[in-house]
């Protein structure tokens, strides 16, 4: 592991660093805060020299409330909160498997489809069938 300065002048004043792995959010709460000022930040930055500028506000709304929030503890007794974003891609993974087992193609080639692929072959799928239902009405 490698020996920083910072870490001796810690040391030096009887603290300890506890270092946390980079970039894993479950683990070092840093990298939410960063994740959420990258987000304010993207649809702005067009030009590299305002950077500066755009770096205030999203940096300035990171506020104690924010920190208490990331920070709380886990649940304790088993009881486990349910995430929404969590909840909502299942429900999102489970209407798309509905919407896969629907269009006309074997489980295998089903199973190799990512979440695009099945709605661009739905919509094409029911262009299709809605384009020969209209053709066999006029005949």
């Amino acid at each position: 592991m490698p020996q920083y300065i910072m870490d001796e002048h810690a040391k030096s004043k009887d603290h300890t660093v506890l270092r946390l792995p980079p970039h894993h959010c479950d683990l070092n709460p840093i990298e939410l805060i960063r994740s959420m000022v990258k987000r304010r930040i993207a649809p702005h930055n067009v030009e590299t020299t305002n950077m500066e500028n755009l770096i205030h506000e999203p940096v300035n709304q990171v506020t104690l409330e924010l920190w208490s929030r990331i920070l709380k503890p886990t649940p304790k007794d088993g009881v486990t909160k349910s995430n929404p974003s969590k909840r909502h891609r299942e429900r999102l993974n489970a209407e798309l498997d509905n919407l896969a087992s629907l269009l006309p193609f074997e489980q295998n080639i089903l199973s190799k489809l990512d979440r695009l692929s099945i709605l661009r072959l739905s919509v094409s799928y029911l262009r299709t069938k809605s384009y020969f239902q209209g053709a066999t009405r006029l005949s």
